[in-house]
């Protein structure tokens, strides 16, 4: 029988931070397909102790991931994970990253990178490298464009809507949006019913205001 290779592992949790506090609370959903990668001490490449290296690994339905099978590290040293934010474009797309806090390493979160503590026994586990999101504030603005039939500029229950009105829409200075996407707001068009929508815009500063 092959002798036991004395190994570690790291985890484990990309999670919505729904409230926000920055701690993962029990009902709180994770992620899936969140692409993370692992680094060794020296900012390398880790090599298992099978002799092979370490590629990323993805976030499970539930938002886990773990790495195995790593060396074991000597006192002070330690693995770091970083969430490859190219390849978690989609996933992570309506998130950024919660705040930081100075609770306890299993109940806080880290932001895109993810330092380990200990790990220097063999079957040493350190499940606290998690990463927590919140959804992007955003606001939208609409709606009606209408035929205002018995002209008194106020919208009557039976008063039709104007389909295919094209409006567009400008920021605070004038020019034109980017969503929280990072996509220009393009014009848009009222449908059958008179009803148009700009959505995912960001949040607006006190005394500032969106032209339609």
């Amino acid at each position: 029988k092959p002798e036991e290779k004395e190994k570690v592992s790291v985890g484990d949790y990309v999670w919505i931070d729904e409230n926000r506090d920055g701690l993962q609370d029990e009902n709180e959903k994770g992620i899936k397909d969140v692409v993370l990668t692992i680094v060794g001490p020296d900012g390398k490449e880790v090599i298992d102790v099978f002799g092979n290296p370490v590629l990323p690994t993805m976030t499970d339905e539930n938002g886990l991931y773990i790495f195995e099978n790593l060396p074991v590290l000597e006192e002070g040293q330690s693995y770091t994970v970083i969430i490859d934010r190219e390849a978690s474009k989609e996933p992570l797309a309506p998130y950024i990253p919660t705040i930081e806090t100075d609770d306890s390493r299993e109940n806080d979160s880290s932001t895109w990178e993810a330092i380990s503590e200990g790990l220097t026994e063999n079957d040493d586990h350190d499940p606290t490298l998690d990463f927590g999101f919140v959804t992007i504030p955003k606001v939208s603005v609409g709606d009606y464009v209408w035929m205002d039939e018995n002209r008194d500029g106020i919208q009557d229950e039976d008063e039709k809507g104007i389909k295919d009105v094209v409006l567009k829409l400008v920021g605070p200075d004038g020019e034109p949006v980017v969503d929280v996407n990072g996509n220009p707001v393009a014009p848009t068009t009222t449908d059958e019913s008179g009803f148009y929508e700009f959505k995912d815009l960001p949040v607006l500063e006190e005394g500032q205001s969106y032209t339609v």
